[in-house]
């Protein structure tokens, strides 16, 4: 059935002859997406910013998995920093960790916040060598694109095909790679079936190592709507107290009470979709 998804589309002669597709394996048991929908759109991810900043020809030079793995590899310095484009659920729970190498979590809970964090850390990317990954490299083409629109960077270059191609690298020695954690996806899976086996994430309630979403009914933050990492023991008790406390992400409080981009346009802060 990909197979044929895949050619239909390729066939079509709407979306060009250069379409990465990005294929993925799930063990049996897993939802599949029933059918293939494809819709024009103006853009696949929204980031809030005007097109003169925002060209994805005009993103930053692509790094294979390869060669993003030899840079690491190399160990890092002072002048070189890895900047994750996702969003704080999608990072706590795996990341690039490279030899040396500062990691810059960019804790969104929305990407159209991103263009707010480069502007306020500016001067902490400023002459740097900027490594920049997301997902399947979707995020970073528009993220990148407004990074170097600032000037500021030394250089920025991107992980092509994401975390997602990474990982197909070495989807039969995934300890030997720089990935630590699971690779969060936005499908009934909840994180890709190759991983190292590393618990990067903690429950929001204890602290303990945790990394799974999926273990009862989603918790989210009561202000933010932002997924939260609920252990065992934590749901258990508050399912057992009378007046369990409000879920806040952050600990004692929620900074999120309402999400802006840069256009200052609201974004719903139950769906995280923009709203007039």
């Amino acid at each position: 059935m990909k197979k044929r998804n895949c050619q239909a589309v390729r066939c079509s002669g709407n979306f060009g002859d250069d379409v990465d597709f990005k294929v993925s394996e799930a063990p049996a048991g897993y939802k599949r997406f029933p059918k293939l929908s494809c819709r024009p759109t103006s853009h696949v991810v929204e980031l809030g910013v005007d097109g003169e900043h925002v060209r994805p020809g005009r993103g930053a030079r692509h790094l294979s998995p390869l060669e993003w793995h030899q840079m690491l590899a190399e160990g890092g310095s002072e002048d070189t920093v890895l900047l994750d484009t996702r969003n704080v659920y999608e990072s706590r729970i795996g990341r690039f960790e490279g030899h040396g190498v500062e990691t810059i979590e960019v804790n969104t809970q929305h990407f159209a916040q991103f263009p707010e964090f480069v502007d306020r850390n500016l001067e902490r990317l400023s002459g740097k060598r900027v490594m920049m990954y997301c997902t399947g490299g979707v995020r970073c083409e528009t993220a990148s694109s407004y990074l170097l629109s600032k000037v500021a960077a030394a250089e920025v270059v991107q992980l092509k095909g994401g975390i997602c191609r990474y990982l197909e690298q070495f989807r039969d020695r995934p300890q030997e790679g720089f990935f630590r954690g699971k690779n969060f996806v936005f499908d009934s899976r909840r994180y890709e079936p190759t991983h190292d086996g590393c618990v990067t994430g903690r429950c929001d309630g204890c602290g303990s190592p945790w990394d799974d979403y999926d273990n009862g009914p989603e918790a989210r933050c009561q202000t933010c709507r932002v997924l939260m990492l609920l252990c065992d023991a934590c749901r258990a008790s508050r399912e057992a107290a009378t007046a369990p406390a409000a879920l806040l992400c952050g600990g004692a409080a929620c900074s999120g009470e309402r999400i802006r981009c840069t256009l200052r346009v609201h974004l719903c802060t139950t769906t995280g979709h923009f709203c007039v």
